[in-house]
């Protein structure tokens, strides 16, 4: 007898042993009998009940079935012989009762665990008691019944125990502050459960309180007409009772602000030796302004910038950044705007695409202002991006590490020189795990610097005496060897790289340097992969290799490896000289391919573009890990295609650019896409693609658009239309001619516009395409709206919302319904108005697309306010202002504040009003528009000097004729 056996149903019906669960006790039929007394446990079971669990309507049961049951019986009694409590099933004469311990059976224990963690005071033990419990279960309960009462048991026990569990565990985590974990949990669980409202709710919690206001907005505005789509009003009610108390509680923040207390610091130099000198000078400085660790390559600015950071992260309560600026590490070098982009990303608010350089460096001023924030800048070439990046964060701590000396104003500055003898023997040694014989001697030829004394610990590991003085003799001749680069301080060091690379055998050696043809520091397996050309197993072990010998090191994530750039620049000299010139073009091929086909099928997958992909070659589950490969990879694939262009190979370039420029816009680094798409434009024109140029013109002009930079986009645009043959009439036209109508509406040319729109409509006519149509014809119709052809407008506009139907486009609808809208207010037909503004609300919010919704809210507390419906107006401009809190759309978000100021002033709250203006021309300030700002502050003093707004607050017209009568 086992005195711990457990009789299990979470999961098949198994005797739980110390040994683990044992399911091959009895045969299925057995199981399933035993199964349903356990379900029943304690109770009498019918026999008919018994046939109704145990045998499936496909599958009847033998007739009569006592007997067969009873043999079944027979050989459970045994089995149940082996318990400790001697559970036993006894026969009656309307069945059988399975009398048991119920706290031998997993299900029960489960239960009482549950119990307990909803009882518990302390979420740490909730979440350790739920943890527990959950172990239990071996996968889904009476995995060996398949009949319809056990399926109806088993989702009952699966919702009522199970989700109650899971929701115990994310509770604690709510209780401990812990959001993170708690919208992982609910990720999972939200996959099995998406309409439970519960769930719902708890994600809604987790979302105010980590301050994702807009996350929040879009995933309320879903769930909501979801739910009420599926009748389940009550439930919609209740999600939106709990959306409006947590807005309550989360006062609307004015500005963006931080949603992350960033900490990225790499792990800390756990063997640090020496630099006490160094550490107590940095230690002086205060807690703001640039701190400068500058010296040769190799030099151990990095470690020292590390382990220092980790001495006083204590002191940066708003944490801390690191960000590696590729300066000296060839074809990877940042520009100042992608460094903005990752500080921006740290702080929890990745910038959206519509952004341009100015407002994100801005949004990052903001976000930064006040803040206690330790930055790192590692491994900076040139002092002018890091001027500017510091004029954004001027209370930060800003710790720059260069190879140069770089003009900066400094707090602080400190020059690392090679480590003294004594400090680079003991570093050695520790490195090498071990004393060293002669270690004195040894060390002096890595010319003090770490990183090379570290690369030599890797060659010294379980090396004999007669093995180190091999060694020393063979580093003696290496002193002939020619003077290292100029980034190599010493003729010493070369040698010792040279030694460590002549001691790794053919295919090391071969791979080392080949990996000298992949831009960076940071290397996926498969990228190595593409450079060795051998199979992943050989490559891997050659990888292993190398990571023993210290020239590379395994990253933080798995399957990647780091360098660093002196090894790097060792690694290219050794291609240059010991590989032949066509082994380097097949590997820059075979990597330039790789990169080629992540990528695309990366763009399909996460953008939803219509790209070839390798049907044998999909690396990718689905959108979200597309994009965390991409992120990972970001700064490589900019460097794989300035390589592409210098190397002439603009087929390459051609593929590579576009899928690149399609993820960074996905990814909200814009700035970054209109850098790649000048970059395929001038291949392009090197290559004499005509075509490819048109097109590389047009996605470029498109990404200038989305900046906000019309002035080049016009450039671009009309460049494309002039090589554009006129009797082309392609799909791809439509969209050339239509941002040149964007363009000509900017400029206020709406004769111009409405040509093109209307070229481009016929384009898309004969293309039969029905998303450009839509689009088309809410152009036009916006065209013909601001000239004042109402009708023709209202004529476009309602073709546009038929198209648009047609094509599903549920976007271009909203616009094409706020747009029937205006122009309905233009004509004083208030309700008709508020009618269309409102079906346009319902559709934005169920995109859900928060701008357009905010601003269809706007529209439509101005129709309120002008039908003297003020308490309507304000109710929604109230609306419109919680959709964008936090938003980094400041124009869009000072539009719906100052809509609200109005609709208050109108209903009699001037003082309220006040305030709201006043937070509107602020954001129109930071957003960079100081002629709207000027404006609504000349709006605030006439309003002042006029005198109080009227004190209305009546609902309608009809009403306002009741007052009179009533008077009269």
């Amino acid at each position: 007898m086992n005195d711990n056996a457990v009789l299990g149903i979470l999961g098949t019906t198994a005797l739980l042993l110390d040994s683990g669960p044992d399911d091959s006790w009895g045969k299925p039929r057995e199981r399933a009998v035993l199964a349903a007394l356990l379900v029943h446990a304690n109770e009498l079971v019918p026999v008919d009940t018994l046939v109704r669990w145990v045998w499936p309507t496909d599958k009847p049961a033998p007739l009569p079935a006592g007997p067969t049951i009873d043999s079944y019986v027979v050989r459970i009694r045994r089995v149940l012989g082996r318990m400790p409590g001697s559970p036993r099933v006894q026969a009656e004469a309307e069945g059988y009762r399975l009398v048991v311990d119920t706290s031998l059976v997993d299900l029960y224990q489960f239960r009482g665990l549950l119990g307990a963690a909803q009882a518990e005071q302390s979420p740490s033990r909730a979440i350790e008691l739920v943890e527990a419990a959950l172990w239990l279960w071996r996968g889904l309960p009476l995995a060996d019944l398949v009949t319809p009462p056990a399926r109806t048991w088993r989702e009952q026990v699966v919702r009522e125990d199970w989700l109650a569990a899971h929701t115990v565990r994310v509770q604690a985590f709510l209780r401990l502050g812990r959001y993170d974990a708690m919208l992982a949990a609910l990720d999972e669980l939200q996959l099995d459960f998406p309409d439970d409202v519960s769930l719902a709710k708890l994600r809604l919690t987790a979302l105010y309180h980590r301050r994702l206001f807009a996350d929040a907005n879009r995933y309320f505005l879903a769930t909501w007409h979801r739910l009420r789509g599926m009748g389940d009003q009550a439930s919609a009610l209740l999600l939106r009772e709990h959306d409006s108390e947590l807005a309550a509680a989360h006062p609307v923040p004015v500005l963006p602000e931080p949603t992350v207390v960033p900490r990225q610091l790499p792990d800390d130099v756990t063997d640090f030796v020496g630099r006490r000198e160094e550490l107590a000078l940095l230690d002086a400085v205060g807690d703001s302004g640039v701190l400068v660790l500058d010296g040769p390559g190799g030099v151990g600015k990095t470690a020292l910038a590390v382990h220092w950071a980790h001495r006083v992260r204590g002191r940066f309560s708003d944490g801390e950044i690191w960000v590696n600026m590729r300066g000296f590490t060839a074809g990877s070098q940042v520009d100042v705007a992608a460094v903005v982009d990752d500080l921006l990303a740290a702080l929890g608010q990745p910038p959206a695409a519509n952004l341009g350089r100015r407002q994100r460096e801005q949004l990052l001023k903001v976000l930064v202002a006040d803040r206690q924030l330790l930055v790192v800048l590692d491994n900076v070439r040139d002092a002018d991006p890091v001027r500017r990046l510091i004029e954004l964060m001027p209370s930060c701590l800003v710790v720059v590490t260069s190879r140069r000396r770089l003009s900066l104003p400094v707090v602080a500055r400190v020059s690392l020189r090679p480590l003294t003898p004594e400090s680079a023997t003991i570093l050695l040694s520790v490195r090498a795990h071990g004393r060293i014989p002669d270690a004195g001697r040894i060390s002096a030829f890595c010319g003090g610097l770490p990183l090379l004394l570290t690369v030599l610990a890797g060659q010294l590991v379980g090396k004999s005496p007669a093995n180190l003085g091999e060694l020393v003799t063979r580093l003696d001749r290496r002193r002939v060897f020619a003077a290292a680069g100029k980034d190599v301080p010493t003729p010493n060091g070369e040698s010792c790289l040279t030694w460590a690379y002549q001691a790794l055998a053919a295919p090391e050696r071969r791979l080392f340097r080949l990996l000298a043809v992949h831009p960076g520091d940071d290397i996926a397996a498969e990228a190595a992969y593409a450079c060795d050309g051998r199979s992943p197993a050989e490559t891997v072990a050659s990888l292993m290799c190398l990571v023993a010998a210290n020239l590379l090191e395994p990253s933080d994530e798995l399957d990647r490896f780091g360098r660093h750039d002196v090894l790097g620049e060792f690694a290219t000299r050794c291609l240059e000289s010991d590989e032949p010139a066509d082994e380097v073009h097949a590997a820059r091929e075979r990597l330039f391919d790789y990169y080629v086909t992540s990528t695309t099928s990366a763009a399909s997958l996460a953008c939803q573009d219509h790209l070839l992909v390798h049907e044998e070659f999909v690396p990718f589950g689905d959108a979200d890990e597309a994009l965390t490969w991409f992120g990972r990879e970001r700064h490589t694939l900019s460097a794989i295609l300035r390589q592409a262009y210098d190397a002439a190979w603009h087929d390459h370039v051609g593929r590579l650019a576009d899928p690149v420029a399609s993820l960074l816009e996905r990814a909200g680094n814009t700035v970054e896409s209109r850098a790649v798409r000048l970059l395929a434009l001038d291949s392009a024109r090197a290559a004499g693609e005509r075509e490819v140029e048109v097109t590389a013109l047009c996605r470029l002009g498109a990404t200038h658009l989305l900046l906000d930079e019309h002035e080049a986009a016009r450039r671009c645009l009309a460049a494309a239309a002039r090589m554009a043959p006129a009797d082309d009439l392609r799909c791809g036209h439509v969209s050339l001619f239509d941002q040149l109508g964007q363009l000509a509406m900017f400029r206020g040319e709406r004769a111009e516009a409405l040509s093109l729109y209307e070229r481009a409509l016929t384009v898309a006519e004969q293309a039969d395409d029905l998303a450009g149509m839509c689009w088309l014809y809410c152009r036009i119709g916006q065209v013909l709206r601001v000239a004042q052809h109402l009708d023709d407008a209202l004529g476009q506009l309602r073709q546009a919302r038929a198209v648009a139907r047609l094509a599903d486009d549920r976007a271009a609808e909203a616009l094409a319904l706020a747009e029937i809208g205006a122009i309905h207010r233009d004509l004083g037909e208030c309700s008709a108005a508020l009618a269309y503004c409102e079906e346009a609300l319902a559709i934005a919010e169920s995109i859900p697309d928060l701008t357009s919704a905010a601003l269809i809210c706007a529209t439509l507390s101005t129709i309120g306010s002008e039908s003297r419906w003020f308490d309507k107006a304000v109710a929604y401009s109230r609306r419109g202002v919680e959709l964008l809190r936090g938003s980094q759309d400041l124009s869009a978000q000072a539009q719906v504040v100052a809509a609200h100021g109005d609709a208050l002033y109108h209903s009699g709250e001037p003082d309220e009003a006040v305030l709201m203006w006043q937070q509107a021309a602020d954001l129109y300030d930071h957003a960079g528009f100081g002629v709207l700002a000027m404006r609504l502050r000349s709006k605030m003093e006439s309003r002042r000097m006029h005198g109080s707004a009227p004190r209305a607050r009546v609902e309608s017209p009809s009403a306002i004729r009741h007052i009179v009568n009533s008077t009269e």
